[in-house]
């Protein structure tokens, strides 16, 4: 159950995205802060279901790049959101963690 949750973030946002590129004409459309915000949480999840618990380090740079994007403008709505991404892939890391320790004590 774990591993669906390691992957989660990044599929939708590879689905958000794949969608928002169909309607805007295409890939190359995007600025590079969309592909680095489709990136990190794939890097994330690749590196979490690895069993690197350190893994939740691209996810957390991205929950503060959105509270950033929100304190720059009026987009409470991003900042609340990157606070929830921030703090879900705080809680992945340290799951992630505990995994290991576990498995390695046994």
């Amino acid at each position: 159950m774990k591993r669906v949750l390691y992957t989660l973030p990044a599929v939708m946002v590879i689905i958000f995205y794949t969608m928002l590129a169909l309607l805007a004409g295409g890939f190359a459309s995007f600025q590079a802060r969309a592909w680095l915000m489709i990136l990190m949480p794939a890097a994330s999840a690749v590196l979490l279901l690895a069993g690197h618990w350190w893994g939740c380090i691209p996810g957390m740079c991205l929950g503060g790049l959105m509270i950033s994007i929100g304190m720059t403008g009026s987009n409470d709505i991003v900042m609340l959101f990157g606070v929830v991404v921030f703090v879900y892939y705080m809680v992945m890391g340290i799951l992630c963690l505990k995994d290991a320790r576990k498995a390695s004590n046994s």
